[in-house]
Protein backbone atom coordinates (compact mmCIF):
# COMPACT_ATOMS: atom_id res chain seq x y z
CA UNK A 1 0.00 0.00 0.00
CA UNK A 2 1.30 3.05 -1.09
CA UNK A 3 1.91 5.65 1.74
CA UNK A 4 -0.79 8.54 1.86
CA UNK A 5 0.09 12.54 2.69
CA UNK A 6 -1.88 14.69 4.14
CA UNK A 7 -1.84 18.32 3.73
CA UNK A 8 -3.47 21.08 6.06
CA UNK A 9 -4.12 24.71 5.34
CA UNK A 10 -4.68 26.84 8.53
CA UNK A 11 -5.99 29.93 8.01
CA UNK A 12 -4.61 31.38 10.69
CA UNK A 13 -6.48 34.83 11.14
CA UNK A 14 -10.30 33.61 10.41
CA UNK A 15 -10.15 29.89 10.43
CA UNK A 16 -11.09 29.69 7.04
CA UNK A 17 -10.12 30.63 3.34
CA UNK A 18 -12.50 32.78 2.21
CA UNK A 19 -11.37 32.41 -1.60
CA UNK A 20 -12.82 28.92 -1.15
CA UNK A 21 -16.75 30.17 -0.35
CA UNK A 22 -16.90 32.14 -3.58
CA UNK A 23 -15.26 35.19 -2.26
CA UNK A 24 -11.75 36.66 -3.86
CA UNK A 25 -9.42 38.67 -1.97
CA UNK A 26 -9.37 42.35 -3.38
CA UNK A 27 -6.53 43.75 -6.13
CA UNK A 28 -4.21 44.85 -4.17
CA UNK A 29 -3.04 47.86 -4.91
CA UNK A 30 -6.05 48.90 -6.50
CA UNK A 31 -5.70 50.06 -9.88
CA UNK A 32 -7.02 53.74 -9.51
CA UNK A 33 -5.03 54.32 -6.36
CA UNK A 34 -2.58 57.33 -6.95
CA UNK A 35 -0.19 56.72 -4.55
CA UNK A 36 0.54 53.81 -1.84
CA UNK A 37 2.20 54.38 1.84
CA UNK A 38 3.72 51.85 4.14
CA UNK A 39 3.10 52.40 7.79
CA UNK A 40 4.95 50.88 10.56
CA UNK A 41 5.28 51.20 14.21
CA UNK A 42 7.12 54.04 15.00
CA UNK A 43 7.13 56.32 12.48
CA UNK A 44 4.94 58.52 11.03
CA UNK A 45 5.17 58.54 6.69
CA UNK A 46 3.73 61.66 4.50
CA UNK A 47 2.65 61.08 1.56
CA UNK A 48 4.85 62.12 -1.88
CA UNK A 49 1.45 63.86 -3.07
CA UNK A 50 -0.94 66.37 -1.63
CA UNK A 51 -4.57 65.60 -1.48
CA UNK A 52 -7.73 67.82 -0.93
CA UNK A 53 -11.57 67.01 -0.80
CA UNK A 54 -13.51 63.67 -0.73
CA UNK A 55 -10.53 60.35 -0.98
CA UNK A 56 -11.03 56.91 -0.89
CA UNK A 57 -8.38 55.41 1.61
CA UNK A 58 -7.56 51.62 1.14
CA UNK A 59 -5.89 49.94 4.12
CA UNK A 60 -4.56 46.36 4.35
CA UNK A 61 -2.31 44.65 6.46
CA UNK A 62 -1.55 43.42 10.14
CA UNK A 63 0.08 44.34 13.24
CA UNK A 64 1.48 42.53 16.53
CA UNK A 65 0.95 44.34 19.64
CA UNK A 66 3.33 41.52 21.30
CA UNK A 67 4.23 38.19 20.46
CA UNK A 68 0.83 36.06 20.28
CA UNK A 69 -1.79 38.67 19.06
CA UNK A 70 -2.68 39.82 15.96
CA UNK A 71 -5.09 42.66 14.92
CA UNK A 72 -5.29 44.36 11.53
CA UNK A 73 -6.48 48.07 11.29
CA UNK A 74 -9.58 47.63 12.78
CA UNK A 75 -10.29 44.30 14.88
CA UNK A 76 -8.25 41.38 17.14
CA UNK A 77 -7.80 38.12 15.61
CA UNK A 78 -5.94 35.97 18.12
CA UNK A 79 -6.64 35.50 21.98
CA UNK A 80 -4.05 36.17 24.38
CA UNK A 81 -2.11 32.88 23.23
CA UNK A 82 -2.28 33.23 19.18
CA UNK A 83 -5.15 31.26 18.46
CA UNK A 84 -7.39 32.04 16.40
CA UNK A 85 -10.92 33.94 17.47
CA UNK A 86 -14.10 33.06 15.83
CA UNK A 87 -15.34 36.42 15.76
CA UNK A 88 -12.84 39.30 15.42
CA UNK A 89 -13.33 42.00 18.04
CA UNK A 90 -13.46 45.21 17.36
CA UNK A 91 -10.64 47.96 18.43
CA UNK A 92 -9.54 50.99 18.51
CA UNK A 93 -7.83 51.74 15.60
CA UNK A 94 -4.01 52.07 15.59
CA UNK A 95 -4.32 53.92 12.27
CA UNK A 96 -4.04 57.90 12.46
CA UNK A 97 -4.22 60.52 9.19
CA UNK A 98 -3.34 63.90 9.93
CA UNK A 99 -3.39 63.03 13.81
CA UNK A 100 -7.22 61.57 13.53
CA UNK A 101 -7.88 58.40 14.47
CA UNK A 102 -9.72 56.48 11.33
CA UNK A 103 -12.36 55.20 14.00
CA UNK A 104 -15.23 56.33 12.53
CA UNK A 105 -17.26 54.65 10.73
CA UNK A 106 -15.49 51.45 11.47
CA UNK A 107 -16.07 49.61 8.08
CA UNK A 108 -17.54 46.05 8.58
CA UNK A 109 -15.02 43.09 9.19
CA UNK A 110 -13.24 41.80 5.70
CA UNK A 111 -11.56 38.03 5.97
CA UNK A 112 -8.68 39.38 3.78
CA UNK A 113 -7.78 42.85 6.11
CA UNK A 114 -8.35 45.31 3.38
CA UNK A 115 -10.50 48.09 4.37
CA UNK A 116 -11.76 51.27 2.31
CA UNK A 117 -12.93 54.03 4.72
CA UNK A 118 -13.88 57.22 3.30
CA UNK A 119 -11.63 60.82 3.82
CA UNK A 120 -11.94 63.93 3.45
CA UNK A 121 -8.72 65.88 3.10
CA UNK A 122 -10.64 69.20 3.06
CA UNK A 123 -10.27 72.27 1.09
CA UNK A 124 -6.36 73.17 0.63
CA UNK A 125 -4.00 70.48 -1.02
CA UNK A 126 -1.44 69.30 1.46
CA UNK A 127 0.31 65.72 1.94
CA UNK A 128 -1.14 63.14 4.46
CA UNK A 129 0.62 62.31 7.90
CA UNK A 130 -0.44 58.67 8.88
CA UNK A 131 1.44 57.24 11.55
CA UNK A 132 0.31 53.87 13.70
CA UNK A 133 -0.54 54.67 17.13
CA UNK A 134 -0.64 52.20 20.43
CA UNK A 135 1.52 49.16 21.38
CA UNK A 136 2.05 47.60 18.21
CA UNK A 137 5.47 46.25 17.76
CA UNK A 138 5.76 44.88 14.81
CA UNK A 139 4.07 44.68 11.53
CA UNK A 140 2.84 47.46 8.87
CA UNK A 141 -0.22 48.81 6.77
CA UNK A 142 -0.46 49.95 3.64
CA UNK A 143 -2.45 52.60 2.70
CA UNK A 144 -3.46 53.31 -1.07
CA UNK A 145 -5.33 57.06 -1.46
CA UNK A 146 -7.30 57.12 -4.50
CA UNK A 147 -9.13 60.85 -5.18
CA UNK A 148 -12.98 60.29 -5.94
CA UNK A 149 -14.08 62.88 -8.63
CA UNK A 150 -17.31 64.50 -8.35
Amino acid sequence: MAPVVVIAVVWQQTGTAPSLFGSLPPQIPPPDAQEGVVVAPGAAVTTANPYSGPLTLVVEGSLTPDEATLIDAFYRHTDSIGLPLDTPVPIASPLQVNGAPMDDPRPDYDPFHVYMLPYNAGDTPQPLELAIIGDAQGGQLRVFIIENTP
